[in-house]
């Protein structure tokens, strides 16, 4: 499951559940208008991107990682981008994988 939440102006915090057995372990990352910049992973910690973007974005990012006192680590932009994939995997899994007969039974 995906979700998008407003936290700021010009900010937007992607939500991924990974899992629908632990639905608290989720992916969580960080827009900076629309760009992805940084991120929440189980088993990684903080990431921030590589890229220097503008100062607006560099006080997201700073204001996400609470005024920079939370530990993080700097990744390839790159990095940061590919996990959207695993929204789009999520998104794909769900119409294709267990719920294609609900799909189908929705259509007329």
């Amino acid at each position: 499951m995906m979700k998008m939440k407003k936290i700021g102006s010009n900010q937007t915090e992607l939500q991924i559940s990974v899992s629908d057995v632990y639905p608290y372990e989720r992916i969580l990352i960080l827009f900076s208008y629309e760009t992805p910049v940084a991120a929440l992973v189980p088993g990684r910690g903080w990431l921030r991107t590589d890229r220097t973007f503008s100062k607006t974005t560099t006080k997201h990012i700073n204001r996400w990682l609470d005024g920079d006192t939370i530990p993080w680590q700097t990744v390839p932009h790159k990095e940061i981008e590919n996990l959207l994939g695993v929204a789009t995997m999520t998104l794909t899994e769900f119409l294709l994988g267990n719920n294609v007969a609900y799909c189908e039974s929705t259509k007329q």
